[in-house]
């Protein structure tokens, strides 16, 4: 004799069937029903011994119904994921593990990760989720920026990139840069005239005060010597007090600037130790002691910061992978200056931020005439590609750059970057035509061996890119990371180049880099500069 159900149990098991239907039914069409484009859900890991996690919010791209997903995990010993039986490697230039892998959202993901911080690899079980009711619509630019949540003021301003070289439209830049204001009524007098950079804007205001504006939609206020702070400023309006003393410098890439302007007796603190900089006067302060060790940029030492006076951090867009410290600095009343130079399409736009230092450390005069320079040898090195080139008679030479990882991969730049761009501007010709998009935030890309070899080994010349691996002292060492580069056209003509350390460093000397790419891609320029006077380039022999 069969038995019914009571009332309230039969409901509940009906209840339960329908969400569980709902659920199996509805997941599948989420990821096809979504546009294409960026987004940002909560994810989180679970297993291993819970120590690891990721960055959340979790950046997504959506295109034809296929979601994938940029995880970035608090540790950089992770060399590997395994999702479905597929391997995802490590992300090349990060300074935490990071990895695109396809996703699903609502459901549990099991996986696989390599790490490396015990004595040996070990192979850790984990398990993903991603929050779908969490899903909200990013910004256009929101790999680009790491969230579009940056900007104290919690937000973001469109920035879509829509030319062809990767930069801003004017439309973007009128949207970005709406006519100044600080909330107090005080109206904008001028503003510093810029040639390439798009990413800074600087306005001038009454009695010497200055609003430096980034495409993050962060606003910075210059507060002269002995002036007062304004009243009824605008909340987000961070404060950045004259003049600049013992300023913590967390991003690499900004010290040129400052090594440039003579302004090293503005800094304080560093987040790199004297070993590691490859900027000469960065090394040589922190030898004798004028800058000190102030820990890395996401494990600054707050005590030693506060006790030395420190009211400015500059930072780079890594800091966007450690929000809590930018909080815990914030709560510290330490400004926090977030670089986005790294951001700019054009080499010389990425120099150009001289200038938005410049205005910082009162020294504009200084800093036009040095990006006017940097201007000068940019166009000498035009000039003689275009000599070279009719005096050939031929078309320019092809260049391919790369570094080889430990996987034995070639990692190399895409055909919009800012170093392909270099390339171009010296007279030679980017080997990779159309390698990444533009609208793309890596920069690098890792090919495997023989996709590599298949359209770089003709190249002209090639360039090994030991800014990331170490520099290389000959050609066996060369050929010691891939027997297969013994039959590059560049390697059998003795066209073989390595890049120096200090090249990230250099940002502020972009035109220099353009010329000695032009004396390697054309010979000898007017000055008679042969390849024994390079900086940032040597021959492999």
């Amino acid at each position: 004799m069969s038995q019914k159900l009571k009332p309230n149990r039969a409901i509940a098991l009906l209840l339960t069937l329908t969400l569980t239907l709902s659920f199996l039914f509805t997941l599948p069409l989420l990821a096809e029903s979504l546009a294409d484009g960026p987004y940002l859900v909560a994810g989180a890991i679970t297993g291993g011994s819970g120590r690891a996690s990721i960055e959340s919010p979790v950046q997504l791209s959506v295109q034809n119904g296929q979601i994938t997903a940029r995880l970035v995990w608090s540790s950089s010993n992770y060399t590997w994921m395994e999702i479905a039986g597929k391997r995802y490697e490590a992300l090349p230039g990060e300074e935490f593990s990071t990895f695109e892998v396809p996703v699903s959202l609502d459901q549990d993901l099991p996986f696989k990760a390599e790490t490396v911080a015990m004595s040996k690899p070990h192979v850790v079980d984990y398990t993903l989720h991603l929050e779908a009711d969490t899903l909200e619509k990013a910004s256009p630019d929101a790999q680009e920026q790491g969230t579009s949540r940056s900007g104290s003021s919690g937000k973001q301003a469109a920035s879509p990139k829509d030319r062809e070289d990767g930069g801003l439209t004017e439309e973007a830049l009128d949207k970005l840069y709406a006519p100044a204001s600080l909330g107090n009524g005080w109206k904008a007098e001028g503003k510093l005239d810029l040639t390439y950079a798009q990413h800074f804007r600087v306005d001038y205001f009454q009695e010497g005060y200055a609003l430096i504006r980034t495409t993050d939609g962060s606003r910075y206020l210059l507060i002269p010597q002995g002036k007062p702070i304004p009243d009824k400023l605008d909340e987000d309006v961070q404060l950045i007090p004259l003049p600049l003393q013992q300023v913590y410098m967390a991003a690499t890439g900004s010290m040129g600037y400052f090594a440039a302007l003579e302004a090293m007796d503005s800094l304080g603190y560093s987040s790199l130790q004297a070993q590691d900089w490859f900027v000469d006067p960065a090394r040589q302060a922190m030898e004798e002691g004028s800058l000190a060790y102030g820990g890395k940029y996401s494990e600054p030492n707050y005590e030693l910061l506060l006790a030395g006076g420190c009211k400015l951090t500059i930072e780079s867009l890594m800091i966007s992978h450690a929000p809590e410290v930018k909080e815990k600095l914030e709560d510290l009343a330490i400004t926090v200056f977030v670089d986005l130079s790294s951001q700019e399409a054009h080499p010389l736009a990425r120099t150009e931020w001289i200038r938005c230092y410049g205005t910082m450390l009162g020294k504009d005069q200084e800093a036009q005439a040095f990006m006017d320079q940097q201007i000068k040898l940019t166009q000498q090195a035009e000039a003689q590609a275009a000599k070279a080139l009719a005096d050939r008679g031929q078309e320019a030479k092809t260049v391919a750059f790369f570094y080889i990882n430990s996987k034995g991969n070639a990692v190399t730049r895409k055909s919009s970057d800012y170093l392909a761009k270099m390339i171009e501007l010296a007279g030679g010709h980017y080997i990779f035509d159309n390698l990444g998009k533009s609208s793309q935030s890596m920069s690098s890309v890792n090919m495997e061996m023989e996709k590599f070899y298949a359209t770089a080994r003709d190249a002209d010349i090639i360039i090994y890119n030991s800014a990331i691996t170490g520099e290389l002292q000959n050609i066996d060492d060369l050929l010691a990371l891939n027997p297969l580069l013994a039959e590059f056209k560049a390697v059998q003509h003795g066209e073989v180049w390595c890049t120096d350390r200090n090249l990230y460093q250099s940002a502020s000397q972009h035109g220099q880099i353009i010329r000695e790419l032009s004396i390697i891609i054309c010979g000898p320029d007017a000055n008679n500069s042969t390849d024994g006077d390079l900086d940032y380039f040597f021959k492999l022999k």
